[in-house]
């Protein structure tokens, strides 16, 4: 199921750090309503978010029947060519961010 366990003689099963959530079953509306918003991170202009996001995607649509039914497009985005978002996302001690904010055409950074 693509989560790593590490076991050891005498020491049992330890699941990696992250991997330990309860699961998650949505109804298929639910599940339209999550692809649709991880279709719009490509908006942000953050490379991490979008990759991370393409993984959410690629898993929900493979317990689901989404990829039958449901596409969304980033068609027609601006991508911004002067900052990756992710490194902003990431800082650390240069500006001490509160909080990154998306809007449909621009990223702000609370800090």
């Amino acid at each position: 199921m693509g989560v790593p366990i590490e076991g050891e003689a005498g020491v049992g099963y330890v699941m990696q750090r992250g991997y330990n959530l309860p699961p998650v079953n949505f109804d298929i509306e639910e599940a339209e309503a999550i692809s649709v918003g991880l279709s719009m991170i490509s908006r942000t202009g953050d490379k991490g978010l979008e990759q991370v996001a393409a993984r959410a995607a690629r898993k929900l649509s493979e317990v689901t029947e989404l990829g039958k039914s449901l596409f969304s497009s980033s068609w027609g985005v601006k991508t911004p060519m002067h900052a990756d978002l992710s490194d902003i996302r990431n800082t650390e001690r240069t500006i001490r961010p509160i909080a990154m904010i998306y809007y449909a055409e621009a990223a702000v950074i609370a800090a």
